[in-house]
Parts: C-alpha cells; sequence; structure tokens
C-alpha cells in the first residue's frame, strides 16, 4: 500500500472512530434531570455537573460514581485540587464549556497529593473545553487504553517557562486511535503534546509554544501530525525512537502542512532528560522513526 494510500486509510478510520466517542459525577455534585433537552441547553447530554466551589473529594467521588457512557459537566469557575484525580470508567467524556474554554479551569497549585493532575485508564475517554493549568507533574495521563480524545483543551503554567513545570501536558502512553486536536499548551518542561508507544494517531490544529518540545511523537507507528502552528519552544517538532522502551520502535509519521517558526527558546528542560540535551533552534527533529514524510 501506497503511503497517500495508509495516510487515506489512517485518516478515515480515524474519523469513523473519533465521531463515535466525542459526544457520548459532596453535595455541589448534581445529576441533571433531562439531560440533552433544549435546543442550545449549556448542559445538553450532561448526566452530572459539578457546580462552581465544588472541592477535590466532591470532584472525585463523581469521577468513581460516573457510569458508562455519561458525560460528566463543569459549571463555570475555577475549582482549587489538592489532590491527582483519577478516572477508570470507560466512556467517559469530561465537559467544560464549549463556549469558552479558560472559563472552566482546574488549578493545581495547591496540590499536595499525588504528582500528576488527571490519570485515566478507561477506554473511549474525551476531556474537552477546559483549562487545567499548574501542574507539578504532568497534566492529563491516559495509558493503555483505545480511542482517547483531547479536544479544546488549554494547558499552562502561570509560573511560565520554567524547570519546575510539569514535564508533559497532553500525555497519552501506550493508547491505540488518538486524537489531539484545537489545544494549547504553554510551557511544559518536556513535551506540550507526546504521544509514546501508540499507534493510529492524529494530532492536528494545535498551538503549542514555550515548551521545550512543542509536539513530539515517540516509539509510534501510524501518526498523521497536520495543522499544528508552533512556535518559541526549544523545538518545535520531535518524531523519534528512542532505546529501552517496551516498544522498540516507530513507523509511517505524516506531518504536513504544519507552521513552524522561531523555536529558539533556551531550553529549560530537567538536567539529564533526553530533551535537556536539545540546542534552541531547531524547527523538527527525526530520528530514527522508518517511513516519515514531511511536507506543506
Amino acid at each position: 500500500m501506497s503511503l497517500n494510500q495508509r495516510l487515506f486509510s489512517l485518516t478515515l478510520a480515524g474519523a469513523l472512530a473519533f465521531s463515535a466517542c466525542g459526544d457520548d459525577g459532596d453535595d455541589k455534585v448534581e445529576p441533571v434531570e433531562d439531560a440533552g433537552s433544549g435546543d442550545g441547553d449549556r448542559y445538553a447530554g450532561c448526566a452530572t455537573v459539578i457546580e462552581a466551589g465544588s472541592d477535590t473529594e466532591a470532584i472525585q467521588t463523581a469521577l468513581i460514581e460516573v457510569k458508562t457512557g455519561e458525560t460528566l459537566c463543569f459549571a463555570d469557575g475555577v475549582y482549587e485540587i489538592t489532590t491527582e484525580l483519577s478516572l477508570t470508567v470507560n466512556k467517559v467524556t469530561v465537559r467544560g464549556n464549549p463556549e469558552d474554554r479558560e472559563a472552566v479551569v482546574l488549578d493545581y497549585a495547591k496540590q499536595t497529593t499525588g504528582k500528576d493532575a488527571l490519570s485515566v485508564d478507561g477506554a473511549d475517554f474525551t476531556i474537552e473545553h477546559l483549562t487545567i493549568r499548574n501542574s507539578g507533574g504532568n497534566s492529563i495521563v491516559v495509558k493503555n487504553t483505545e480511542r482517547p480524545t483531547f479536544r479544546n483543551l488549554k494547558v499552562y503554567w502561570d509560573a511560565g517557562s520554567k524547570t519546575e513545570n510539569g514535564a508533559y501536558a497532553v500525555y497519552p502512553l501506550s493508547c491505540t486511535d488518538v486524537l489531539v486536536e484545537d489545544c494549547e499548551v504553554i510551557g511544559a518542561s518536556d513535551a506540550g503534546i507526546y504521544v509514546g508507544q501508540s499507534k493510529n494517531i492524529i494530532v492536528r490544529n494545535n498551538v503549542v509554544h514555550g515548551n521545550v518540545a512543542g509536539i513530539e511523537i515517540e516509539n509510534s507507528d501510524d501518526a498523521l501530525v497536520t495543522g499544528n502552528h508552533t512556535y518559541d519552544n526549544t523545538c518545535g517538532i520531535l518524531v523519534f525512537v528512542m532505546p529501552n522502551l517496551e516498544k522498540k520502535d516507530g513507523h509511517r509519521t505524516i506531518v504536513e502542512n504544519n507552521n513552524i517558526e522561531n523555536n529558539n527558546h533556551e531550553n529549560f528542560a530537567e538536567a539529564g532528560t533526553t530533551v535537556s540535551f536539545l540546542p534552541a533552534g531547531l524547527g523538527m527533529l527525526l530520528l530514527a522513526n522508518d517511513g516519515t514524510e514531511v511536507r506543506g
């Protein structure tokens, strides 16, 4: 099969898979009656709404009690999160405000327990239309699952581009059928958008800046990286294969129609990490990944 045929097959399969999962719970977390009724309803389709002012315990309880196939929504507001949140239920959507992703903010500046912001191992997980800031570790970690979708998110750190920031913002690992679209990431001390040891990947229409690495595809197969804007990172886009990982190789990445410019930021990665050796000024780094095509 030719590269163009593979791209068509990947894009078509991704569109079909992702269309199926993009639409499909303390005292301030309330079930929504007759969810989905009423045109223009802010909470249409939401099984549970987390009200403004809810604390970390209430949010984690909602993530435990949410049922397969349900959508958990946040009311507008800033939520101070003090522990790492987790989700293990399949086919769950976590949603903020579709009209303004910065209207719902999960702020981890006061986190005292756990390392990452949100860890997920449920299949068909979607997170969309919200902001996560100041995670001490990685921001959104999804591992060993199928069809994770990250849509219209903003992830950043108030401190700017600092070594103390979390390493990865959007972080699917060992996943299949990955979609990352319309997100903005600023200040990750390793990679803003990272996809590792995964297959069938689309990373499109994102804006990544002020990170060490903007977008990173590592030891993965069949990735399409398209329509992204990467600037003011140390390196704009990396496609590579690294040793000592469970998956040993990577194949068939297409990098097309991206705007990669002015990636001259001083490297602020933690000393000794792989990306700490990147020199400023790299638009793109390709290393040991077979069948990579760069165009447009």
